[in-house]
């Protein structure tokens, strides 16, 4: 039987990255932990252009510490070698512990959350128990909660103006619902804006506006371009 390394540790060091190959070993039959707690790692990278392939091996797999490290988003997956998605069932005998980061729970935390309730209703750990930092609204909520609860339409993004989100508007993207706000109610504008997010799932609300009362042709050569407007004609 080939060696295994049972336990490998670099914690409570100065690491702000660390490759996939550093935390998933192929052909290691099995571990007990690789302990990158108490770093200030920001970031997952894949400098060798690693691939999961069909025929790859993760023996029986171990425990990965990431607590109390800097990261804020979840990487994507293919980014770190699973370009077919199905693959990360591979990971199943692995626990990653994720808890104690900046984790920002918006649009792009959706993909993982909607994928995980499968995940949720088979198996529960305690390490699952990833707290959102950020957006206020959300801080110190457990994401878990908010796959159970099936709150996911909180995971959005804020659209600014460099974004061409209106002034005096407020805009989101909500991948739950496809779609993306341009929320321009109770505003007071008399006109319709000049620019508006460069998409095509666009709902634009103007409810309790003038604009309604005055740009009627105008409002219906937005329609003709496939945005939709909420309002109380």
């Amino acid at each position: 039987m080939a060696a295994s390394l049972l336990n490998f540790d670099v914690s409570n060091s100065l690491l702000t990255t660390v490759d996939i190959s550093n935390i998933l070993w192929e052909n290691q039959p099995a571990f007990c932990e690789t302990d990158f707690s108490f770093n200030k790692i920001t970031s997952i990278s894949n400098q060798l252009d690693w691939t999961c392939k069909r025929k790859t091996q993760f023996g029986y797999g171990g425990f990965v510490n990431l607590s109390n490290n800097n990261l804020s988003h979840f990487v994507k997956f293919y980014e770190i070698g699973f370009r077919n998605i199905f693959f990360l069932g591979k990971l199943l005998s692995y626990g990653f512990d994720l808890r104690e980061n900046n984790w920002i729970c918006d649009c792009q935390m959706y993909f993982l959350a909607s994928k995980s309730s499968i995940l949720l209703d088979k198996m529960h750990r305690s390490y699952f128990e990833v707290t959102c930092h950020s957006p206020p609204e959300l801080k110190n909520v457990l994401l878990i909660d908010i796959i159970k609860h099936q709150s996911l339409d909180h995971l959005i993004c804020n659209l600014t103006i460099a974004d061409r989100c209106p002034p005096k508007c407020r805009c989101f993207y909500q991948p739950s619902r496809s779609r993306t706000v341009v929320d321009c109610s109770r505003t007071g504008r008399s006109g319709l804006p000049s620019a508006l997010p460069l998409r095509t799932d666009l709902e634009i609300d103007y409810r309790l506006s003038s604009i309604l009362n005055n740009n009627h042709e105008q409002i219906l050569l937005v329609m003709e371009t496939y945005y939709i407007i909420i309002a109380n004609i």
